[in-house]
């Protein structure tokens, strides 16, 4: 059974004299964007969902290791620091012991699972972003060629990308989970117990790192970080990675055209755009310079419509437009 979120290349098609005008355009790449925000974040959420539920499925395991924890913490050796040194106590040596030696094999394994799994799923609907926007610009012309996406730069970026956003959202959940298995250990807690703290984990705030962005090797806004919880994260990455990677998409497509010189940047223009959207709205940029400068923030929707070349007609353009697809693919 199809799905809203089946074939969305698909809904291009729906569609007719897409370059009529300036706002049919500007809805059509919000209306394919939004679908495959909601495609991506669904995913990602399932992910995350069945994460949580793996590592609760194992929390049994530990006690096994709970009961070897105490058992050396009992020994005499032990005890013997225990009482030489006031400085140690029976809840340190537990935790000390469990930290180092006894974490079981099966949940350190999974919370290293749990950076590939979010890495392929944050990977796989970029990717599918990032071709969805350039099989649009491409569908402008009336191009029926399948996008490629040539430029090697961007195929190790989205990669890349993908693997630093998993490393983090892993190396906090890892952190996490360890921290309150230690405590739940060192307190002589139930397996419930440290069910429920790593349960908690999960409605902690996530840390975001925003990088400074530079446009044109100049700084336009500033790094910082700010902390948000799961369910929010989810929703800030798939909007943000889908907008920025559609938008790419799409500009390398008008790239690869050769009839489109210049782009002008185009918002939502609703209640929920932010004031340092609206100032950008109607701005042109040479298309060589677009590259990098959507989003403007995290879970931005913001989006560029291409301006042809000057003098230009647009079955003119068409036409050139599929000369030059033709000569850059290679197409007999």
């Amino acid at each position: 059974m199809k799905t809203e979120f089946d074939d969305l290349l698909g809904c291009i098609n729906l569609f007719d004299e897409i370059y009529k005008t300036k706002k049919d355009l500007q809805n059509v790449f919000f209306d394919l964007q939004i679908l495959q925000e909601k495609k991506f974040e669904v995913s990602l959420g399932i992910a995350i969902s069945n994460i949580r539920d793996e590592m609760l499925s194992k929390i049994d395991i530990l006690e096994v290791a709970m009961e070897k924890t105490n058992e050396v913490a009992n020994t005499t050796i032990f005890l013997q620091k225990i009482k030489l040194n006031p400085l140690y106590s029976y809840k340190k040596v537990k935790s000390y012991y469990f930290q180092h030696y006894s974490i079981p094999v099966e949940i350190k394994d999974y919370l290293n699972k749990s950076k590939n799994i979010v890495d392929n799923i944050i990977k796989d609907n970029t990717v599918d972003a990032y071709n969805l926007g350039g099989n649009l610009g491409l569908k402008i012309f009336d191009i029926p060629i399948e996008f490629k996406m040539l430029s090697e730069g961007t195929k190790k970026y989205l990669k890349t990308n993908a693997n630093d956003l998993a490393g983090n959202f892993a190396k906090q959940l890892s952190t996490g989970v360890r921290y309150e298995i230690y405590e739940g250990i060192k307190n002589n807690e139930t397996i419930k117990d440290i069910r429920n703290r790593i349960i908690n984990v999960w409605d902690n705030v996530i840390e975001v790192r925003v990088p400074p962005k530079v446009i044109n090797e100049e700084i336009v806004s500033s790094g910082y970080t700010y902390r948000i919880d799961n369910n929010v994260w989810i929703t800030t990455v798939a909007r943000t990675e889908t907008t920025e990677a559609f938008t790419n998409g799409k500009l390398e497509s008008f790239s690869q055209i050769g009839v489109v010189d210049y782009v002008e940047y185009v918002t939502a223009e609703d209640e929920a755009t932010c004031d340092e959207c609206l100032g950008m709205g109607g701005m042109v940029y040479p298309l060589e310079q677009s590259f990098g400068v959507i989003p403007i923030h995290g879970r931005c929707r913001c989006s560029f419509i291409p301006l042809l070349a000057n003098g230009m007609d647009y079955n003119t353009a068409k036409d050139l437009a599929l000369e030059n697809i033709y000569e850059i693919y290679e197409i007999g």
